[in-house]
């Protein structure tokens, strides 16, 4: 069967929207997604197309999470043209566009819904390998009625606070993990997000990282670490009442989140907030460099 694969067109839009419906996996989900047609028409190189006698079958969706990290955000073919290579093509096409786009990727990743499991194998034969597995939550009601530790301030990172906050960066994730200096400064630009820190004594003692979805529906409860010198100090709660707060005054649905599936410390806490698990997903990527 001849097929080809290209960057998208602006006229492929409607029917990678059709097909992007046919993708949805979990409804709690599908608002996150938002409204992708701005993303894709301001990076058609980064989102490749199948198409077979003028119909799209198949597209992979990629962004670029850090200058050195690009995430797939979505690879989809359609039922009637599976187990013919054209996944396989797709990631190529686009592995090929990053190379000439990206000097030093380190990191090319994807998530796997634990109900899509078999999809790892795709991943392991372009040699990719798991990194670990999340748990996804969300939280409709926005009251955090819990005691907040009023010795700690909380307010939106500024450019000063970047070296100490990359201080706990270092301190609290991998490698794979970890945000650089040019992403916190992105961060606290970009109108949609939210950095807060919190200081005991005037030192930074923890961060929280929030963002809305591009529909501006949901919350994302993106990211939070604590100093682990000043763990048990109730910074994880105060941090997370303020990001209710902002979440609050942006009149989102729902508030979204993720953590490692083997932390059973992030997990209970969430649980105790309120959040409801809805799914796990398969962490998995691929190291260049």
């Amino acid at each position: 069967m001849e097929y080809k694969i290209r960057s998208v067109l602006e006229e492929d839009l409607v029917s990678l929207e059709e097909l992007l419906a046919q993708s949805v996996e979990n409804r709690k989900y599908s608002s996150k997604n938002g409204n992708l047609r701005g993303y894709i028409l301001y990076n058609k190189d980064l989102v490749k197309v199948a198409v077979h006698k003028n119909e799209l079958i198949g597209f992979i969706i990629s962004y670029v999470s850090t200058p050195q990290k690009v995430k797939i955000y979505k690879l989809f073919v359609s039922q009637s043209h599976r187990k013919r290579g054209v996944g396989k093509k797709l990631f190529n096409s686009l592995e090929s566009e990053l190379s000439k786009r990206i000097s030093g990727l380190k990191y090319l990743s994807v998530r796997i819904p634990k109900k899509f499991i078999n999809s790892s194998q795709f991943f392991r034969s372009l040699n990719f390998k798991t990194i670990t597995r999340i748990n996804n939550y969300y939280k409709e009601d926005l009251s955090f009625p819990f005691t907040v530790n009023s010795s700690i301030i909380i307010r939106k990172a500024q450019k000063r606070d970047v070296n100490g906050v990359l201080a706990i960066e270092t301190e609290c994730f991998s490698e794979f993990w970890r945000m650089d200096r040019i992403k916190f400064a992105r961060i606290m630009k970009y109108p949609m997000s939210a950095l807060f820190v919190a200081l005991l004594d005037n030192k930074i003692v923890g961060y929280n990282y929030n963002t809305l979805s591009v529909s501006g529906l949901d919350g994302n409860y993106v990211r939070i670490a604590t100093s682990p010198n000043f763990r048990r100090e109730g910074i994880a709660t105060a941090l997370t009442s303020h990001a209710f707060k902002w979440f609050k005054e942006k009149r989102v649905n729902q508030i979204l989140l993720s953590t490692y599936a083997d932390s059973s410390p992030h997990n209970e806490m969430y649980s105790y907030w309120g959040f409801i698990k809805i799914d796990q997903e398969e962490i998995m990527a691929k190291k260049y460099v």
